[in-house]
């Protein structure tokens, strides 16, 4: 659907339902960024409630490494146990968390490197595709979203010792295409989005225990940005859009000890596209696939040195280009999961890692 981001930003959420009919063909429909998922009725009360059998563990079969790749090195990742489109994040245990939704039911699964296993967990109970994150206490919490015409305010925190979901403090406001990232001194950070009045934000909400506050803003509004949190603290913001096609090139950094915002670098040659989301991992900060803004999705994976502030882009792309994909990092590595693929029609369970060694993305089967 070659629908502008801009004429789509004109039609507003409140016609919402009218715009649903155009989902079909998987495309974003409604401010860019609007996929098959946003089928569901408009409303927020409907939650999905787990099956009886939803906390019974579904494992994907584990595929053999390639023959030419030494011993538990590039193993192909198991595909996830269905197909949606996800966010993912890393918990202190050290495994994968998946969550999202297709067009009818929510999801929920945990990837565990070392046995190359996904096993289906309680399914988020207010289905969208939220933002996830990593709290303390190995908890996962979903924040935020958009669902049937609405973008959501809601939080929701996944307890992995208690295998349960409960409600946690809601956003200050409704946020969609925001970034979310939690620092190593347990704040969460919630940077951008696209607000309830369907505008582009620049606020910055971090949440301390169970309280929200607001920071200072990002030097402009922006959605769809990838927001990356640096073990020293560091917040770095990719990518996205400020609204009306108006795509960004700027990188940004904000200073843990000052709390306010540089530009790191304006890339020679931008990109421009939606990532949605990014993953620190050793020293570097990843960005891989996203929709460009005819909403194609993407294969490229952008790398940034904050030390030197370089950019670059890896010589090898996605084996299936994506966007609306989970990302996150276990055992030194980079996953890839889920999402839309190329055209986007449906959502896909397919996983990619990538191999430092043979400097290329392996894919599951």
């Amino acid at each position: 659907m070659g629908t502008s981001g801009a004429t789509m930003l004109a039609m507003g959420l409140a016609r919402v339902p009218l715009a649903l009919v155009v989902v079909a063909s998987g495309c974003r429909a409604i401010l860019g960024f609007e996929r098959g998922y946003l089928e569901a009725p408009p409303d927020t009360g409907a939650e999905v409630q787990p099956s009886p059998d939803a906390t019974d563990a579904v494992e994907a079969s584990v595929d053999r490494p390639d023959a030419d790749c030494p011993v538990g090195e590039c193993a192909r990742p198991a595909p996830m146990p269905f197909a949606a489109w996800v966010a993912g994040a890393t918990g202190t245990d050290g495994r994968i968390y998946a969550v999202g939704t297709d067009a009818k039911t929510s999801y929920a699964a945990v990837y565990d490197p070392g046995t190359n296993r996904w096993t289906s967990l309680p399914p988020m109970p207010t289905r969208r595709v939220p933002a996830l994150v990593t709290l303390p206490g190995n908890r996962i919490a979903a924040i935020g979203g958009f669902i049937g015409g609405v973008v959501l305010s809601t939080v929701e925190i996944f307890d992995v010792g208690l295998n349960r979901w409960s409600t946690g403090p809601s956003l200050p406001e409704p946020r969609y295409g925001h970034g979310v990232a939690s620092t190593s001194d347990g704040r969460v950070f919630v940077v951008g989005g696209v607000s309830e009045a369907q505008v582009a934000v620049d606020t910055v909400f971090v949440l301390t225990g169970s309280s929200w506050t607001t920071a200072s803003p990002m030097p402009s509004t922006r959605w769809g940005q990838a927001l990356v949190a640096a073990p020293d603290g560091s917040l770095y913001v990719l990518a996205g859009q400020q609204g009306n096609e108006i795509y960004l090139d700027t990188i940004w950094r904000r200073s843990p000890s000052s709390g306010q915002w540089e530009t790191l670098l304006s890339t020679v040659k931008p990109r421009r596209r939606m990532v949605w989301r990014g993953v620190y991992e050793a020293g570097r900060v990843w960005v891989p696939g996203g929709a460009d803004p005819a909403l194609n999705s993407l294969g490229f994976t952008e790398v940034l040195d904050p030390l030197t502030g370089t950019l670059e882009t890896l010589p090898t792309d996605l084996n299936t280009p994506r966007s609306d994909q989970g990302v996150a990092t276990a055992g030194g590595r980079v996953y890839v999961f889920g999402g839309c693929g190329q055209p986007c029609k449906d959502p896909i369970a397919s996983v990619e890692v990538y191999v430092p060694s043979r400097g290329e993305w392996l894919a599951s089967h």
